[in-house]
């Protein structure tokens, strides 16, 4: 697979995930926050994971593309990143 080829599966895989994701997204923005811009839900997702999404910190980078694409708030998503990851991708 060249790296073309692997671009666009990546692309596939986080549109797949954030139509998965859609709906949790739209029930966690339309909720309380207890924390942040929602940051501590996000993180939540980014550590159990996505099927698909791989482990780890790229598994993680992967949700948090697919979380943002899904309409989830950039900044907790990118708070939840760091905190997670240590940096940030987005």
């Amino acid at each position: 697979m060249n790296d073309k080829e692997k671009r666009v599966a990546l692309e596939a895989l986080i549109s797949s995930l954030a139509d998965d994701l859609r709906e949790t997204v739209a029930d966690i923005e339309a909720g309380p926050q207890f924390t942040k811009d929602h940051y501590e839900a996000y993180m939540t997702m980014m550590g159990a994971g996505q099927a698909g999404a791989g482990e780890g910190k790229a598994g993680r980078e992967v949700v948090a593309l697919a979380l943002v694409k899904a309409g989830a708030n950039r900044t907790g998503v990118v708070t939840a990143l760091k905190l997670s990851t240590g940096e940030s991708l987005l």
